[in-house]
């Protein structure tokens, strides 16, 4: 299994669901001062009417969650999240997920001794 791609405006991935022929990239958002930022799915064309302010050159800056007619700072852009444009954005809310890699031992056995350091020699 390979590493995920990074999506951004340069590299937006289609969404994928029946109907929606919309690209999107996907990015850390602050929705509030002082709250953990969490992924969302972002229209990958710019939109003036967009709610989501975004540099597009700096993935490891959080977007933000702006108010309309707030000025955007220097560099960012606007863009609408896709849940508002979406041809179904509650069946893309209900996509499934990845499956979960198997665990290596079951919850009741013990770890295997071998994966322990060994304190031989230490002496």
């Amino acid at each position: 299994m390979g590493k995920r791609e990074e999506t951004s405006p340069r590299h937006p991935v289609p969404c994928g669901l029946d109907g929606c022929e919309g690209s999107i990239w996907f990015r850390a958002v602050i929705n509030q001062a002082g709250h953990k930022p969490r992924s969302m799915p972002l229209d990958a064309q710019p939109d003036d009417a967009g709610n989501v302010a975004a540099h597009p050159g700096q993935a490891w800056e959080p977007a933000r969650v702006i108010p309309a007619g707030e000025p955007v700072p220097a560099g960012w852009r606007r863009f609408r999240t896709h849940f508002e444009t979406c041809a179904s954005p509650d069946a893309f809310r209900k996509r499934a997920k990845p499956a979960r890699p198997r665990p290596v031992r079951e919850p009741d056995q013990p770890a295997q001794p071998a994966l322990f350091p060994s304190t031989e020699g230490l002496q």
